[in-house]
């Protein structure tokens, strides 16, 4: 991914729902999992919230 990607990965995970974003439906998946290096994160307003909740899961939920 990298850096190239920051904008569309907040548009996906932090926009509105749009036709413009496609990927952005996935905010309504509730089992949805995203993987992204540390770039492609990297204007993610809440970032440090989303490491939060995953370090804050039981064992039983984390993807491994």
């Amino acid at each position: 991914f990298g850096k190239d990607k920051a904008e569309a990965v907040r548009d996906m995970i932090e926009g509105p729902v749009s036709a413009s974003c496609p990927g952005s439906i996935l905010q309504f998946h509730e089992q949805a999992i995203v993987l992204l290096d540390p770039e492609a994160a990297g204007k993610l307003s809440r970032k440090q919230y989303y490491l939060d909740v995953y370090a804050s899961k039981p064992a039983w939920q984390l993807w491994e």
